[in-house]
């Protein structure tokens, strides 16, 4: 990349309060065989010392550029990095995660061989010692239309990481608002402006699962309040951009599985009756504006739950909280539904 080029990927990255795992991400950027990059490095207010390190990094190298500012969150960072960034194509990695050395390559020869508009890898999910391989199970090269890409990305089907995600520079309009969910909360809008999305089945990114990362460190309640009002978000969407219209009772049917599974979560969370009682009255407010579904749609637990729910909030919460009925431990967003 010459001085007076833009970079052919932009790659952003927002720094916080990871200084441990920042020499291992910056060191897996700096081995990619696809070379004409450039890092974008958010340094978001840290005060454990990261910020030295990526200045550091950043005399090595001149791809690397850093923007220091005061604490905003991590889809401020992010924002704020998208705003200024020049590449034609677009890459987010998270700072105390990993690549592999081939994973630009990867991305960008099948960007071009495919004609796509994003392309979505499948990652490793690294657990202290462990790793896990976490893919789709499907061909090695999958295209998918818009409509097509959209319901698998609502229901789950695929994963909605930002950083599984290679996208062409117009695809991301909206703005980035949400600091827990950001992902999920915008991956669906940024989908619905591309028209060719290619599924590669290979794992290139490690995703490190620690405990001091956002989602563990934030407490279950706020956790399923604000994944409530993401999922109310992104149905909107869809609704009022009138997407995925052929798929409505599908779309509509998952929706409210994901409600009940929020409010069992809530009905076992370890605060009071009535901080309970707030998040999943709002909850059954949104249920009953669905019609009825039958257990041919949600599942014979899930109508029993859509029942009580609808009819009392109150005994929901007893009935969850109380009795094995509903005993199997919830799955995060992030697991399949069953297909109907």
């Amino acid at each position: 990349m010459s001085k007076d080029m833009n970079e052919k990927v932009s790659i952003i990255s927002a720094v916080y309060q990871v200084k441990p795992y920042l020499p291992q991400f910056l060191d897996s950027i700096l081995a990619q065989s696809f070379r004409d990059w450039k890092l974008y490095l958010v340094d978001d207010g840290s005060t454990d010392g990261g910020s030295a390190v990526c200045d550091d990094y950043a005399q090595r190298d001149r791809r690397i550029m850093v923007i220091h500012q005061k604490n905003q969150g991590l889809a401020l960072a992010r924002q704020h990095a998208l705003d200024v960034c020049t590449g034609e194509y677009i890459y987010f990695a998270d700072s105390d995660d990993w690549l592999e050395p081939n994973l630009l390559q990867r991305m960008m020869e099948t960007m071009e061989q495919q004609q796509s508009d994003v392309v979505i890898i499948d990652y490793y999910c690294n657990t202290g010692d462990k790793q896990t391989c976490c893919h789709t199970h499907g061909k090695h090269i999958e295209n998918l239309s818009t409509a097509e890409a959209l319901l698998r990305i609502y229901c789950d089907r695929i994963p909605c990481y930002m950083w599984t995600y290679m996208m062409k520079r117009n695809i991301p309009q909206e703005r980035i608002y949400c600091d827990i969910f950001e992902d999920h909360s915008t991956i669906l809008k940024w989908m619905s402006h591309a028209k060719r999305i290619t599924l590669l089945h290979e794992p290139l990114y490690h995703y490190r699962q620690r405990p001091g990362s956002i989602l563990h460190s934030t407490g279950s309640l706020k956790i399923n309040a604000t994944l409530f009002r993401v999922v109310l978000d992104r149905y909107d969407f869809l609704r009022r951009n009138h997407l995925l219209e052929e798929h409505q009772k599908k779309v509509d049917a998952y929706t409210i599985h994901v409600f009940l599974k929020l409010c069992k979560d809530i009905s076992r969370s370890n605060v009071s009756f009535h901080e309970k009682m707030k998040v999943v009255h709002d909850i059954r407010r949104a249920i009953k504006a669905f019609p009825w579904y039958s257990p041919v749609s949600l599942g014979t637990k899930y109508y029993f739950r859509q029942c009580i729910m609808r009819v009392s909030p109150k005994a929901f919460i007893r009935v969850t909280d109380a009795t094995s009925l509903f005993s199997k431990p919830i799955p995060k967003l992030k697991r399949k539904l069953r297909r109907k």
